[in-house]
Order: structure tokens, then C-alpha cells, then sequence
């Protein structure tokens, strides 16, 4: 266990905790030097984000396996594709993000 500074390909430096043999601690320095800080790194995801033009769809399914039962239906809608940008929109739609799922970014109804 050592402490080190990580000097950022984006300028920034930090203190960092290294685990694990000499030659280990070294290889991640080094690999965290050629990256941005946790900061920019966020920065430019969300950037990448808001970037994202890709439309908003919304698949809709019914599911009325129980209609006999319980004589409702239960109607499913997910949105997909670029929406982190209409997140305030999808929330007035009655949409709740939903990272349970094996789709990335779903939004569901």
C-alpha cells in the first residue's frame, strides 16, 4: 500500500491509494496518467451526453396475460436513445430512469 500524486493528462493532480506489488502500483500510475482526473473525465462524459443527437423512441407493449384474472391491463413504455437530454421531459411524462434493466439509459413509464 502507497500513497503516490497522479499528475493527469488533463493537468490536474491528486493523492492517490496504490494496492498490491511494487511493479502493479507503477503499471496504474502510469495508466491513470494517461487519463483525465475524475472530474474533467465526468465533465466530458456528460458533454458526450448532451452531444448525443440520437432520437428519443418509446416502444410501448401491453401485456394482458392476467386480463381473465384480474381484468387489467398492464401497458409498458420505455424510452430509449439519446435521453439524458429530455430527462425533465420524460419525468413530467410520468417516465422514471431504470438501470435494472440490461438496456443502457431506459426510462420507463
Amino acid at each position: 500500500m502507497a500513497w503516490e500524486m497522479v499528475n493527469y493528462s488533463c493537468g490536474h493532480s491528486e493523492r492517490q491509494q496504490f494496492y498490491g506489488p511494487g511493479a502493479g502500483r507503477v503499471q496504474k500510475k502510469e495508466w491513470m496518467e494517461r487519463g483525465l482526473c475524475p472530474d474533467c473525465y465526468r465533465k466530458a462524459q456528460m458533454e458526450k451526453v448532451m452531444a448525443d443527437e440520437t432520437p428519443v423512441t418509446i416502444r410501448v407493449s401491453l401485456n394482458t396475460a392476467n386480463l381473465a384474472d384480474n381484468k387489467a391491463i398492464l401497458i409498458n413504455a420505455v424510452a430509449e436513445g439519446g435521453t439524458y437530454r429530455e430527462k425533465e421531459n420524460l419525468k413530467a411524462l410520468g417516465f422514471c430512469f431504470d438501470r435494472s434493466s440490461n438496456v443502457r439509459d431506459v426510462w420507463l413509464v
